[in-house]
């Protein structure tokens, strides 16, 4: 029974045959001169090493080298482990292919938990990995990278996994650790993290909810298949966090669900002891492309017809979620039409009546705790702006939520060009506050952001008297680089030329 795979690329280097070498003979606790062509071994342990290489005894390539280590699972009884290390070289100038698989000869009733093999992590310390190799660096990506990444995904050549990791809005962090799981995933699949919460929506908006992540979520994105259809395992924070406090791993778990996908990718470039065998054959004529593989021929096809069972569980657990999705939808455009009727009945009021007015507060610290808490994906102070509102004597608290409100429901879509300045300015004109583009240039303030003196210009004036009781300022500048809008001064009227 195959359990794991993986496929290293090792630099084009005069070292990287010796360097892999080394890091097998390291391994195994054995010389590195006795690695040659036909060299076998019993272990103490109940195990066998067998070695075969197509070099020196053929000078011309490709070169083939095919390593068998079979040794017992100590954890488990009438459990015996076999790991295949086939590696393959073109040409003197093309890369050196390491392909790494598991096997079990298990008849142990303990259950067997999927982990790298040892001699993996290994290869991958010891030898020059090229970036060719799949999830060997994680990807950082922005709502800029989108389209490209959208290729990416519905790319006919794609054979491998992409695992897609959005942040929590609240944390800016993963719910997973990307570090394990990079050293898990390596020549697996890629890893893509969306390190700022609101790009996720850019993705979702191209992409759809089904092929991309948001708040902490993760999204394992398999390869097309011959459908066209992209098959897909969403993880939802909620499930994340509950298995962590079950004290699951979620990133070895992510690996189990990647391996049945990877076969194909990783056994099409395998060497075995059988491909040697026929390439030092005396009939045996080279191949131009690579050796055939008749005996992975077959286990392509068994795991081929895994894939396509796989393939439709999943596509028919995608109808069903299309089909909640299309009901929410509706139940949406009900929830929507009452709120039209509703906001008509209530058309005679001042004020509109939005999440900004439903909510009342006992002082200016637990505005800004909400602030911090619920808005923090668009919205943040730069330091020294809440102690600032803290000590402000102004006493209106709620209007200063709603003050607050309109940055996070009005300027931060304009500001991203989503509605118009016009419409903004509605809005503050029913919640009573004003907005002012510019300050008097005369007026200078020792208020810093990112090394440099911050743009106070924009803010919002609560008040015209110029009692602190009775007025209350929000300087603020939009920071396209963090997608925020950041607070620079909030609280009571900065000091003027004119004061």
């Amino acid at each position: 029974m195959l359990v794991y795979c993986s496929k290293l690329y090792l630099t084009n280097q005069k070292t990287s045959e010796q360097q892999l070498k080394n890091a097998i003979a390291n391994h195994l606790s054995i010389n590195v001169d006795v690695l040659i062509h036909g060299y076998k071994t019993d272990l103490s342990n109940g195990g066998t090493i067998e070695y075969y290489s197509t070099y020196p005894q053929v000078e011309t390539y490709p070169r083939l080298t095919a390593l068998n280590l079979k040794y017992p699972d100590t954890s488990a009884p009438n459990r015996y482990c076999l790991i295949e290390v086939g590696v393959f070289q073109k040409a003197s100038r093309k890369p050196i292919i390491i392909t790494i698989v598991s096997k079990l000869n298990d008849t142990s009733p303990v259950p067997f938990r999927l982990k790298q093999p040892d001699i993996t992590k290994e290869i991958i310390r010891r030898c020059n990995i090229s970036d060719r190799t799949k999830g060997y660096t994680v990807k950082y990506i922005t709502s800029a990278d989108v389209q490209i990444f959208k290729k990416k995904v519905y790319s006919k050549q794609r054979r491998y996994c992409i695992v897609l990791i959005s942040t929590n809005p609240q944390t800016g962090l993963s719910l997973v650790d990307i570090d394990l799981l990079q050293a898990l995933l390596a020549g697996i699949a890629e890893i893509y993290v969306i390190p700022n919460p609101f790009d996720s929506l850019s993705y979702t908006d191209a992409l759809g909810k089904k092929h991309s992540a948001w708040g902490g979520g993760i999204n394992i994105l398999f390869p097309i298949d011959k459908n066209k259809h992209v098959g897909t395992r969403l993880l939802l924070p909620e499930y994340l966090l509950t298995n962590r406090e079950k004290g699951l791993s979620m990133e070895e778990s992510i690996l189990a669900t990647i391996i049945p996908y990877t076969i194909q990718y990783v056994l099409k470039d395998h060497i075995t002891a059988r491909d040697i065998d026929r390439a030092l054959s005396p009939s045996h004529i080279p191949h131009k492309e690579s050796p055939p593989r008749e005996e992975n021929d077959d286990l392509i096809s068994l795991f081929s017809k895994e894939n396509e069972k796989l393939e439709s569980e999943l596509k028919t657990r995608d109808n069903l979620i299309a089909e909640k999705d299309k009901a929410i939808r509706e139940l949406e455009h009900k929830i929507d039409g009452l709120n039209y009727q509703l906001s008509q009945k209530q058309s005679n009021l001042v004020v509109v009546e939005d999440a900004s007015t439903t909510r009342s507060f006992s002082s200016l610290q637990e505005v800004a705790v909400f602030v911090e808490k619920e808005m923090s994906e668009r919205v943040a102070f730069n330091n020294g702006a809440k102690k600032a509102m803290l000590r402000s004597p102004y006493l209106n608290y709620d209007k200063v939520y709603q003050a607050f409100y309109a940055l996070y429901s009005k300027f931060f879509p304009m500001f991203r060009g989503e509605i118009s300045l016009n419409e903004v300015n509605e809005h503050l004109l029913q919640i009573g506050v004003v907005y002012n583009p510019k300050i008097d240039e005369r007026n200078t303030y020792e208020i810093s952001y990112k090394g440099r003196q911050a743009d106070l210009n924009k803010h919002l004036k609560i008040g015209r008297d110029r009692l602190p009781q009775k007025t209350f300022r929000l300087h603020f500048e939009y920071d396209s680089e963090e997608n925020l809008i950041i607070i620079h001064h909030a609280g009571r009227h900065l000091k003027t030329t004119a004061s």
